[in-house]
């Protein structure tokens, strides 16, 4: 009986984990765990190939932001997000912008974790969420996800050019003399829980 009950409850949570995500208003949190990664690090005047702790992500779609104004809404980063949709006819997709928590597994979460991020729907019925893009416009880095499938986290070089000498602020070493900024790259998948 255990084992019948133990196989009912696998199956269960197999078709939920892999269900589309079909309303413009479901609320849903997923795991996202990294399987691969690449990158450079910049060592001894070189660009070295390096692969990084594989991490473990938590992702979740939030409300609405009631007030674009940055002292009203409860996340500022998500206060240009607001309920309204783009439909481009040429592709016949669907955007949306939508706010989203982003965070480390198991770290705290903080007013910098969350942010704005474009949803891509198909644009016939049933529409499904087909993936989700977040970064900002001068942020070297971001997301791409689709709920219950890939995920592709990058990061690319900000600070590329060479600094001769270190940068101080208040009398401390921020940045070392010769440093490049990371460049890496991390695939996995997504599930909803």
């Amino acid at each position: 009986m255990k084992k019948l009950l133990l196989l009912l409850f696998s199956l269960m949570f197999s078709f939920s984990s892999n269900a589309e995500i079909t309303s413009f208003d479901e609320r849903f949190s997923l795991l996202c765990e990294a399987e691969q990664s690449t990158g450079f690090r910049w060592r001894d005047d070189a660009w070295k190939k390096m692969n990084w702790t594989l991490p473990k992500y938590i992702i979740t779609k939030q409300d609405y932001e009631p007030s674009s104004d940055w002292d009203e809404a409860k996340h500022y980063m998500c206060s240009r997000n607001k309920k309204g949709d783009f439909h481009n006819e040429s592709s016949n997709k669907i955007f949306m912008d939508s706010c989203y928590l982003i965070k480390n597994f198991g770290e705290e979460e903080t007013e910098s974790n969350y942010q704005t991020c474009r949803e891509e729907w198909t644009a016939e019925l049933p529409f499904t969420l087909n993936k989700v893009h977040c970064s900002e416009a001068t942020d070297p880095q971001g997301i791409i996800f689709k709920p219950n499938g890939w995920f592709t986290k990058y990061r690319v070089a900000d600070q590329v050019a060479n600094i001769p000498k270190p940068i101080y602020f208040n009398d401390k070493v921020i940045v070392e003399a010769g440093v490049k900024d990371d460049m890496l790259l991390y695939v996995g998948r997504c599930s909803t829980f």
